[in-house]
């Protein structure tokens, strides 16, 4: 099949490959959540192309990888180093990292890294990027409460909630 070289690498999948099984109009949607221009009559299979790029880019994957919690990242790096099947404990936090693309749940119900997600991240991972997703992830682990719990919250008790952790973790 022609189109294998193009969707795997020598080492496994492409993110690309893994976009490309979405039907059309939910890459619409990836299309418009990211806020990708001219993609009016692109073919299915560059949109996927196209927001894989996207995904990529060291921007869009820092401000979405820093919000994940730090058992999603720890997972997430454990599957770049190498595939394996969750434990129970573990599924609601791989299916979330499933949902980012950035991993997946192959044949085998391993969870597992695109290659071009593992290039991209070992290149992001740097120690100022796990102090901001460390920061990151709280603020949004936050918001979530807030949301839960308040329904609707003014800035003040967001302040509040992220500051409870602040002196103890050393974020500021």
């Amino acid at each position: 099949m022609a189109m294998g070289k193009e969707l795997y690498a020598s080492e496994g999948t492409m993110l690309k490959y893994l976009l490309s099984m979405y039907e059309r109009e939910e890459l619409l949607d990836y299309v418009k959540e990211l806020k990708i221009r001219r993609t009016f009559g692109i073919k299915k299979d560059k949109l996927a192309e196209k927001i894989a790029n996207e995904l990529l880019t060291p921007s869009v994957m820092r401000r979405r990888i820093a919000v994940l919690s730090p058992e999603c990242r720890a997972l997430l790096e454990r599957a770049i180093r190498e595939p394996f099947i969750p434990d129970v404990e573990e599924i609601e936090d791989a299916l979330s990292l499933n949902e980012s693309d950035y991993a997946f749940l192959n044949e085998k119900e391993q969870l597992d890294v695109p290659v071009d997600v593992k290039i991209a991240y070992e290149k992001l991972n740097t120690p100022e990027f796990q102090e901001y997703a460390r920061k990151m992830s709280w603020l949004s682990q936050c918001l979530n409460y807030g949301e839960v719990f308040y329904g609707v919250f003014n800035k003040d008790i967001l302040r509040e909630l992220f500051n409870t952790r602040k002196a103890s973790s050393g974020i500021e």
